[in-house]
């Protein structure tokens, strides 16, 4: 099972101290995508985990992914990279969990109050964005990234089921170099390809949090 690199913190606290705040808000209270094994996708009040080490009687662990956003120049479409992992396969942002040590303890803690290295994470997601799709981010439109919460229930490698809470971190590119595209087999990478925004609901396959986010990135370039 995987280990957990984000501390215990409530959302709110979060958004105060960090400027991280959730995309994922109804009303005042701010909830969590939740995917569980049999792909049915429902939301939950961050509340109810927040601070747990379990869910529904299983552990949690929790770690973050960050990557990159592209919009073409309409911004009506956004680019995706297909995955296949398991014999599933899932269309999603070019984001991953960090591989380099350097990369994953990204929440430290000074006085009691949590703190976070961006700069590291902005470093996983152009390392993330490179090796999946062969472009070299240049410059984001924000500094601080967006912010969406998922529960996923997983199995690990001796059958036990466990949930993840990732913390996905989104930079929406301004500029980039090379040719963006996919690299087969680098990270479970199987393609990619620009997709109509508005029509992320019904695409069959795609991230449950797709639509959510870039629907944030256009409201993002839109207000700069």
């Amino acid at each position: 099972m995987q280990t957990s690199y984000i501390p215990q913190i409530q959302p709110e606290n979060l958004c105060e101290a960090l400027k991280l705040c959730s995309i994922r808000k109804h009303g005042e209270e701010y909830f969590v995508g939740k995917k569980d094994q049999s792909g049915n996708i429902t939301e939950v009040p961050f509340s109810d985990i927040a601070n747990s080490d379990t869910y529904e009687g299983k552990p949690l662990v929790r770690t973050y992914s960050s990557g990159h956003v592209f919009l073409d120049e309409t911004r009506e479409k956004v680019w995706l990279t297909t995955t296949e992992k398991d014999g599933k396969i899932q269309h999603q942002f070019t984001g991953g969990s960090p591989m380099e040590d350097i990369n994953k303890e990204v929440f430290y803690t000074v006085d009691g109050t949590i703190k976070v290295h961006i700069d590291k994470v902005e470093d996983n997601a152009i390392i993330r964005t490179y090796n999946r799709t062969g472009a070299k981010v240049i410059e984001p439109w924000n500094e601080i990234p967006l912010v969406d919460w998922v529960l996923m229930e997983n199995r690990d490698e001796t059958g036990a089921d466990f949930w993840k809470l990732v913390c996905l971190m989104h930079f929406v590119v301004k500029e980039y170099e090379g040719i963006l595209g996919h690299k087969d087999g680098v990270e479970y990478i199987a393609g990619g390809d620009w997709y109509s925004i508005d029509n992320l609901p019904n695409t069959p396959n795609v991230a449950p949090n797709a639509y959510i986010i870039a629907k944030k990135a256009q409201e993002l370039v839109e207000n700069l």
